[in-house]
């Protein structure tokens, strides 16, 4: 069916298994030279059909005439109850030339950027803070199912005192609320900020859309 849907010229699909996908869609310009550059698997579709005026990019399994409603073939609620697992854009309905191509970044392409953004004395305390989140993180982790197995213990072979188990507890729960603001102190907003953006201009795929005469 998708096969069929995808020769129709109403629907295009890629990627490779589950994840994130950012996708950077152009309607009526060139895109960036770079983004041909690092272009692969190279697609066109001579007539894109979007009759609703709402190009609809989200998982296989939320494919549906509606996305936003699903069918009986989709997550119950569709993308109207999980609108994270999708994006929209609107854009005037009616037929395009689609082209749509893959990016392959290089292996430094992020780090790349970051250092000519802020320097290479921030790239690494960027490098040292993502390291140090992920220990937190971890540490957090692991202390929750540490404390959650020493009260299982407890309730079925008291092996442990009740004042140790308490305080498993505190300090897990002490660890829990403290854990947004240690994670703010490790990396500034504005490293977050200039970290997000410059994610955004490394797209997984990039569509071209250019509207057909009627």
């Amino acid at each position: 069916m998708i096969e069929q849907l995808s020769q129709e010229g109403r629907f295009w699909w890629s990627g490779d298994g589950d994840g994130s996908y950012l996708l950077h869609i152009y309607l009526d310009e060139e895109p960036p030279e770079e983004f041909r550059r690092c272009g692969e698997d190279f697609e066109e579709t001579p007539s894109f059909h979007v009759p609703s005026g709402r190009l609809v990019a989200c998982g296989v399994e939320y494919a549906a005439s509606d996305p936003f409603q699903g069918n009986s073939c989709t997550p119950q609620g569709g993308l109207g109850k999980y609108p994270h697992m999708g994006g929209v854009m609107d854009l005037p309905a009616g037929g395009y030339a689609l082209q749509a191509w893959r990016c392959r970044w290089a292996k430094d392409a992020f780090a790349q950027r970051m250092i000519a953004i802020s320097g290479e004395v921030s790239w690494k305390r960027h490098q040292r803070s993502t390291v140090l989140e992920a220990m937190l993180f971890f540490g957090l982790v692991v202390g929750g199912v540490g404390v959650v197995g020493a009260t299982l213990i407890q309730a079925t072979r008291t092996a442990l005192t009740l004042p140790v188990l308490l305080t498993g507890w505190f300090l897990f729960i002490v660890l829990l609320l403290a854990y947004p603001r240690l994670s703010s102190l490790l990396k500034s907003p504005a490293a977050r900020e200039v970290e997000q953006q410059t994610k955004l201009e490394l797209p997984a795929f990039v569509l071209r859309l250019t509207a057909l005469s009627s």
